[in-house]
Formats: C-alpha cells, sequence, structure tokens
C-alpha cells in the first residue's frame, strides 16, 4: 500500500510540474564570431520557488548544431546544407547533479572547438552560420536555442 501510495504520489508531482512549464532562464554570451578557442557561456537561473536539481558539468552531447548554413561566395548569400544532427543523451547519475536555489544562477562554458568537432562530417572548409539548440530532457518544458553564430572554418 505504501509503495502504490509512493508511485501515485511521485507521479501526481511530476504531472503538476510539468505542467507549469520551464522554471528556468536561460542566457548565453559568445562573440558573433567564432573561433575554435572561443567559449560559449550559458547562464542558468532558477526562477521558480522551489529549489531545482541541474546537472553539475554539460557536454557537447547536451547541445545540438541546428540550421547550419554555409555561405556561398558566387550568390553572396548563405545557403542552407543537408545537415541531420545526432541527438545523444547522457543518462546521469545522483552525483552528476547539483540543486540550484530559487533566484540563484549556474554558469556552463562550452567549449566551440568541442563542439565543432561533434558536426565535423558536416563542416568543411568556408564561412558558416548555425545555431545552438540545448534541451533539458529532465526539465522537458525547458530548451534554449542561441541566434545565428558565425564561424570560419579553415582546415
Amino acid at each position: 500500500m505504501k509503495k502504490i501510495f509512493f508511485y501515485l504520489l511521485f507521479f501526481i508531482y511530476s504531472y503538476s510540474y510539468s505542467q507549469e512549464g520551464c522554471k528556468l532562464k536561460f542566457t548565453y554570451k559568445a562573440d558573433s564570431i567564432l573561433f575554435k578557442n572561443n567559449f560559449l557561456q550559458l547562464k542558468v537561473e532558477n526562477t521558480g520557488k522551489q529549489k531545482i536539481k541541474i546537472f553539475k558539468k554539460l557536454s557537447v552531447a547536451n547541445f545540438q548544431i541546428h540550421n547550419i548554413e554555409k555561405y556561398n561566395d558566387e550568390k553572396k548569400q548563405f545557403e542552407k546544407i543537408n545537415y541531420s544532427g545526432k541527438d545523444i543523451q547522457i543518462l546521469p547519475k545522483e552525483k552528476d547533479f547539483i540543486n540550484l536555489r530559487k533566484n540563484k544562477s549556474h554558469i556552463y562554458l562550452l567549449n566551440i572547438q568541442d563542439l565543432i568537432y561533434h558536426g565535423r562530417k558536416y563542416i568543411g572548409s568556408g564561412k558558416y552560420r548555425f545555431t545552438i539548440l540545448f534541451e533539458y530532457i529532465d526539465l522537458s518544458a525547458c530548451n534554449f536555442s542561441t541566434d545565428f553564430l558565425y564561424y570560419n572554418f579553415e582546415k
């Protein structure tokens, strides 16, 4: 009986939490023109009334390159390229989380070189622009995308 009550309570809490929407605010800082040694700084702020468990560290597997466009020198414009990102999820352990208290924030640094390496199959030499998408799987209503970032890739 206790098990049934526990699962029922857990289900109700999970359902009600997911209906309230995201309680995290995402902001980022990056140069609009990226180089291999640049970092994308992602700030996550808890806007809710309770503490939330978030990842201690994020890897490039938590991010996806989207809307990749390559610059066409002849046409003097960016054109979409055929790209389908890999959706890789890492199953975290309890020790991989920290508690983010209300009105507090945590900053992650993402190495651009690692992200480009992740999408290397589709990025040859040339000028590119793309957005970076982040989805917080454990908090399904939480996701974030950058504006277009520009990258000049030389082999």
